[in-house]
């Protein structure tokens, strides 16, 4: 969940200083990691490189994976309290 709210932070960003002479762009890098999940790190582009059809994809990218984790996290507690009933 941080790496997609990291992902709709710099991407705001991005729109919100679209007309802003000299503004570099946010590029957001996620990584998968060997021990599970994601992580993100972001980095400056050159000034001028941002495309605002990339960066409404990125919002809608971001807005998935977060409902996603969302689920996820739901799903889990659902599973865990399962188990708590089973066993009271």
């Amino acid at each position: 969940m941080h790496a997609a709210d990291f992902m709709l932070a710099a991407t705001a960003d991005n729109i919100a200083n679209t007309d802003t002479a000299g503004y570099r762009p946010w590029q957001v890098n996620m990584t998968a990691q060997a021990t599970g999940g994601v992580s993100a790190g972001a980095t400056k582009g050159a000034p001028g490189g941002q495309d605002l059809v990339d960066d409404m994809t990125a919002l809608v990218i971001g807005a998935v994976v977060y409902k996603a984790n969302a689920r996820a996290y739901s799903a889990a507690a659902d599973t865990d309290q399962s188990l708590f009933d089973a066993f009271a």
